[in-house]
């Protein structure tokens, strides 16, 4: 409809920022600049902030910009790799990837409690990546090679064993991407790139009734 926008990361001038964009067809609207890069965007439930990785510190962290003053407040702060934030359902925490121990895990921070200590989700040798919060704030969906190639995992939240990670899509001649949530958590979509064997495309899961994922085109 015409109240629907894009929210854009583009590189202009050998540095990547946002704009939003309407299918209207109106100009495009600035929301950052700098000799900088702002990257992976994501907004947060309740649609007046905005998460993003950026290095305009000199190093890769998170900053969470309140959409009405335009003000940017950095979230992380260290020389390692963050990106790919993704909101918890009530907008207080983000989840995200992080580089540490020599590969990529998945972490969570709190937004407005800087004292809160960051909570690690992941802790494997494999690299884990790609995260997205699901709408019942107890589970997160992510990218994984702990099987041996890329395939989509979920964490319980509420589990601290190994039986806290489960692999949805276990596809040892394909690769999975991309993970995105419907908005009631009933379904999730994942890009697939398929080896030899299957179909490449879009696959569904069933996240009520633990069904395998269908491809849908």
């Amino acid at each position: 409809n015409s109240g629907e926008v894009l929210l854009l990361s583009m590189e202009e001038n050998g540095y990547a920022h946002f704009f939003l964009y309407t299918p209207a067809g109106d100009a495009l609207l600035r929301l950052t600049s700098g000799d900088w890069n702002d990257i992976a965007p994501a907004l947060s439930p309740d649609r007046t902030q905005l998460a993003f990785a950026s290095d305009r510190s000199g190093f890769w962290d998170l900053y969470v910009m309140n959409l009405q003053t335009g003000d940017a407040a950095q979230i992380t702060n260290s020389p390692e790799y963050d990106s790919a934030p993704s909101w918890s359902p009530d907008s207080q925490w983000l989840v995200y990837e992080t580089y540490i121990n020599e590969n990529l895990e998945i972490s969570a921070t709190s937004v407005n409690d800087r004292s809160q200590p960051i909570l690690p989700i992941t802790q494997d040798p494999a690299s884990d990546h790609s995260p997205v919060w699901a709408p019942d704030g107890r589970h997160v969906a992510f990218i994984s090679t702990r099987g041996g190639d890329s395939d989509v995992w979920l964490a319980n939240l509420d589990l601290t064993g190994d039986d806290r990670y489960q692999n949805l899509s276990n596809t040892p001649l394909a690769s999975e991407s991309h993970p995105v949530w419907s908005p009631d958590g009933s379904r999730l979509a994942w890009a697939v790139n398929s080896q030899n064997i299957g179909r490449s495309g879009i696959y569904v899961w069933d996240a009520e009734r633990q069904l395998p994922a269908q491809w849908i085109g």
